[in-house]
């Protein structure tokens, strides 16, 4: 866990009074780990291109379905944490990343647990992405 959150650029927490009931964390990665998402998904990556990745999502069970999850990603986005980019196996996530203005790059893949996809923002603070499949 220690090592984990040395990674962090930062983290976002939402607060209901003083209960913590979500969380979304902008990490820095290995260029390696970087490189496997991207290949994995079949985009070509520019070499000297670097981004962070969103990640730790999380909403208090006793939280879920009002629409957090949104509202955390939207306040990450609000707050320029881009160029960046999201691995996510999860439908809901998904949707939301598309509602939030992210596009689906590449093909999905296998993961251990479940079929990932990889999203980035679409905007002119990222560099043109070559996509295999479509997006």
């Amino acid at each position: 866990m220690r090592r984990r959150l040395r990674r962090l650029r930062w983290i976002l927490l939402m607060y209901e009074g003083d209960r913590l009931v979500g969380t979304v964390a902008l990490k820095r990665v290995s260029r390696r780990h970087q490189r496997r998402s991207f290949r994995t998904a079949g985009v070509s990556l520019k070499p000297s291109w670097r981004r962070s990745e969103l990640g730790f999502l999380c909403i208090d069970p006793d939280y879920r379905g009002q629409g957090l999850s949104f509202r955390i990603m939207q306040e990450a986005r609000d707050r320029g944490c881009r160029p960046t980019y999201s691995v996510t196996g999860r439908e809901g996530v998904r949707k939301m990343n598309a509602a939030l203005g992210m596009v689906r790059r590449g093909s999905p893949w296998q993961g251990r647990k479940e079929e990932l996809s990889l999203w980035t923002w679409d905007d002119d603070l990222a560099p043109p992405l070559e996509t295999s499949g479509e997006s």
